[in-house]
């Protein structure tokens, strides 16, 4: 009978942990306004962070287009010629980069 009331204790504090860490303010959301990011923005980005932004882009122009596929490889193909663009051009807006140079 301890062993399953010890189980449940156990259980409890490690969902209230979960449930504090879930709802802590490190947890809050982040806002960015794409519009005002620029090429160094971008490159000095996380690379998780710099795939969410490259994404994003690729499917705003895509909605934009009016095109409802994902081509992957050419989503890759695009965001290279975007970072080689950008390294040389770092003070550049990045929407405005990646409209001419992602086709």
């Amino acid at each position: 009978m301890k062993t399953t009331a010890d189980g449940l204790i156990r259980a409890a504090l490690l969902s209230s942990v979960m449930i504090a860490v879930t709802f802590s303010p490190a947890a809050s959301q982040t806002i960015i306004e794409m519009s005002a990011l620029k090429c160094s923005d971008y490159l000095e980005s996380r690379p998780v962070r710099q795939e969410q932004f490259a994404a994003w882009m690729s499917g705003y122009f895509d909605a934009e287009r009016n095109m409802s596929l994902v081509d992957l490889e050419k989503y890759a193909a695009n965001r290279k010629r975007v970072e080689e663009f950008c390294r040389r051009h770092r003070e550049d807006n990045f929407m405005d980069v990646f409209r001419k140079e992602a086709l």
